[in-house]
């Protein structure tokens, strides 16, 4: 999960929509980024407290990316008002993106670059590392769902319209970035070479993988894969089945050229990324991946065979 802080006036409101979000696990309302030690509500309001009305976020960027939640808390703010929204005026309402991680930043900087270029004035959204956040009162939390008929600035239009959002067919028609599925990755590996071979063939087949799965995790912001299991399968006529947890990176080893071309074809019709590992660290890459995403982490153990296939990933 990943969290980012938002601003966008009364927190009620804000924190009933992004609740709403599909891909949001959990909001908070709070105090962000002033110069007052845990503030009260009334500090805020009335002592110049420098605090901001924040709602906590979290996501799971495997259902929807930071630049997606961003526009989508882009449309219940005016983003050109300085210290107001709706009709709540001051400091404390002022429209910011506080981040924890430097690649938010970077990705909250695009997002404010594109909204620039879809409004006529000037883009007031504060974008600042997160200092501090100080949770809220607790008659203030999920205040909404307390009080359904409570003051809020989000339109109830806004409201119905993010309850039944597919928000991945939406971020596509606005050209946003969508997560990748789960990356599923066999290695396979014959068994019936000599101690010698097959440890070469090891050495230089994790070599490579473990290349590959740092390129995607970098490049495409994909979580830490789980550890890999290891099996010795005889006769198991779906190898495939070890896949079914969802993201992993199974071992396999097999005995023979031709059981290896098998579970090559198996993995290469469910879309499987595969790793054979054939002999004298002879390894060959088939699957759902692209060469060009491979080729940006060169490996060159010269026992290891260019890569083959050209499939995309997503």
């Amino acid at each position: 999960m990943k969290e980012i802080y938002l601003a966008g006036g009364c927190f009620w409101g804000v924190e009933k929509y992004m609740s709403l979000v599909p891909g949001v696990t959990e909001t908070e309302v709070g105090y962000a980024n002033g110069h007052t030690e845990n503030p009260t509500y009334e500090q805020v309001k009335h002592e110049h407290t420098g605090h901001a009305e924040t709602v906590r976020v979290v996501y799971d960027p495997r259902i929807i990316s930071l630049p997606v939640l961003l526009a989508l808390f882009f449309r219940i703010i005016d983003p050109t008002s300085i210290n107001r929204q709706g009709e709540d005026r001051g400091e404390q309402y002022r429209t910011g993106i506080y981040y924890l991680a430097e690649e938010d930043r970077e990705q909250a900087e695009c997002a404010l670059d594109r909204l620039q270029g879809m409004v006529s004035g000037k883009v007031a959204v504060e974008l600042a590392e997160l200092r501090q956040f100080f949770p809220a009162e607790e008659y203030h939390r999920k205040y909404l769902e307390k009080n359904p008929g409570g003051y809020c600035h989000v339109s109830l239009a806004e409201m119905q319209w993010i309850r039944g959002l597919d928000v991945n067919a939406w971020a596509k028609e606005q050209g946003l970035p969508v997560p990748l599925p789960p990356l599923k990755m066999m290695i396979v590996m014959r068994r019936d070479l000599g101690m010698r071979k097959g440890k070469i063939a090891a050495q230089a087949g994790h070599a490579c993988v473990e290349a590959v799965l740092s390129t995607l995790a970098r490049d495409h912001a994909f979580e830490r894969l789980q550890e890999g299991r290891h099996q010795y399968l005889e006769n198991d006529p779906d190898v495939l089945r070890w896949l079914a947890e969802g993201e992993a990176k199974v071992c396999v080893y097999v005995d023979g050229e031709e059981r290896l071309t098998e579970i090559q074809r198996q993995c290469s019709d469910a879309g499987i990324l595969s790793v054979m590992i054939h002999d004298a660290g002879r390894t060959e890459f088939h699957g759902a991946v692209t060469a060009t995403c491979l080729a940006t982490e060169p490996v060159t153990d010269s026992r290891i065979s260019p890569i083959t296939g050209n499939l995309p990933l997503y």
